[in-house]
């Protein structure tokens, strides 16, 4: 279907400035004082995040990944008649450093603040867990939903 060309009614009014029969003019807008670096709420998060952090790595005191692995993972072998192994590419020793992670995602309604819904690996193992999701999620590391176990509720009481 052939159309015409649009065409203009109205002139096109400057930037910052009133329309022509206005004849007041705006002026830029200023800030008094520069834009926070960090707003006041993402800073009591970030302090409670800490604490979490502090509080995570003090109950656990290291990597919790095969004592999670052997515990939870065990349980959910067990409880489906498989055979228990390591899992595929894990790696076989803890390396230096230490993250708190986060088996279930903040998006379905976990807490970072709170040190129940977080567990401590060691940056090896945490990497290990975020690039293998889904045997990650097999063993109980990666949760879909808030809610669930986290470390510290013993799965073979739970699976009888």
């Amino acid at each position: 279907m052939k159309r015409s060309p649009l065409k203009r009614r109205t002139p096109l009014r400057s930037q910052g400035q009133g329309s022509s029969s206005d004849s007041t003019t705006r002026p830029p807008m200023r800030r008094n004082s520069p834009l926070a670096k960090v707003s006041p709420k993402r800073r009591r998060q970030e302090k409670a995040r800490r604490e979490c952090v502090d509080a995570v790595i003090a109950r656990d005191g290291g990597c919790q990944f095969w004592h999670h692995v052997n515990d939870y993972g065990g349980a959910f072998l067990r409880s489906t008649g498989t055979e228990w192994h390591v899992p595929d590419s894990a790696p076989l020793w803890c390396s230096p450093g230490l993250d708190v992670h986060e088996p279930a995602k903040r998006s379905h309604g976990a807490d970072p603040t709170n040190p129940d819904e977080c567990i401590c690996l060691c940056r090896a193992h945490h990497d290990w867990v975020h690039a293998s999701p889904k045997t990650a999620e097999d063993l109980g590391l990666l949760l879909r939903a808030a809610g669930f176990p986290i470390s510290h509720v013993n799965p073979v009481e739970e699976a009888s």
